[in-house]
């Protein structure tokens, strides 16, 4: 569902309007960029004409022929100021359009034909789209349980548990081990040697805090599945009409008024 502003003179759909804005701005900051080097450089705005009158006496002899001197103006602080009011005026006139559209475009967030949310701002939409981008990040790295163990949930505990598994517990313990009896020339030759005696076993459970793969699956997909009904809301509250709104030769005709008497260029 799309709502549109109250008629007036329109600048054609919400999305033409920021797509025109994009250029608009980049003409705005190369112009300014220009405008104020030049303005850093004073000798641009300077010029003369320098005319030559000899002082010699006709009868003193020919007079010597110098050629004048015409060092034009470069830059004119007029035209400057004529050029920051257009290109200025320009991007003011196409931001307030955007900013005054952007608050009367709205659109719903539909999910599988059922309106999840009524009404939601254009601007908002944006915002949300962005902090989906965070939310999936997040939920992407969520860990998953092991699929190669049988879990079941605990309630008492409130999380995952496996089932046991028996092993056994081991110990080593010197043993003597005699490689030769004793004679009645030589004593008993007893070497002693390492042996693993089981003294107990073990029931292990594993716990878990993660999720099954299932459930993570699903929650991944939810999350893209609300991104995408996000974005084609925006789609919707950009075909919003944009009246066009122009403020800029007002507040640059109240900004450079004194400077002239004669209109800008």
């Amino acid at each position: 569902m799309i709502f549109t502003p109250t008629p007036g003179e329109s600048m054609g759909k919400l999305n033409q309007v920021l797509a025109k804005e994009q250029r608009i701005k980049k003409d705005h900051k190369d112009a300014n960029d220009n405008i104020y080097k030049a303005l850093q450089k004073s000798a641009l705005f300077d010029g003369q004409i320098k005319t030559y009158n000899t002082s010699l006496e006709s009868s003193e002899g020919a007079a010597e022929i110098v050629p004048n001197v015409h060092q034009k103006v470069q830059m004119d602080v007029q035209r400057l100021l004529g050029l920051v009011a257009q290109v200025t005026g320009d991007f003011w006139d196409i931001t307030l359009t955007k900013d005054v559209a952007n608050t009367v475009a709205f659109a719903d967030v539909i999910i599988d034909d059922e309106v999840l949310v009524e009404r939601v701002p254009a601007t908002f939409l944006l915002w949300m789209d962005k902090q989906l981008i965070d939310v999936h990040t997040e939920v992407s790295k969520i860990p998953t349980l092991d699929p190669a163990e049988r879990w079941e949930w605990d309630e008492a505990q409130g999380n995952w548990r496996s089932d046991a598994v028996r092993s056994l517990r081991t110990k080593k313990i010197n043993k003597p081990i005699v490689l030769y009896e004793a004679t009645d020339k030589h004593p008993a030759q007893v070497q002693m040697v390492t042996e693993d005696v089981t003294t107990g076993t073990w029931d292990t459970m594993k716990l878990s805090g993660a999720l099954p793969v299932p459930q993570k699956e699903d929650l991944v997909r939810r999350v893209s599945k609300l991104r995408q009904a996000i974005l084609d809301a925006r789609e919707r509250a950009n075909m919003t009409e944009a009246a066009n709104q122009k403020i800029g030769d007002k507040l640059f005709g109240y900004l450079f008024a004194n400077v002239t008497s004669q209109d800008l260029p």
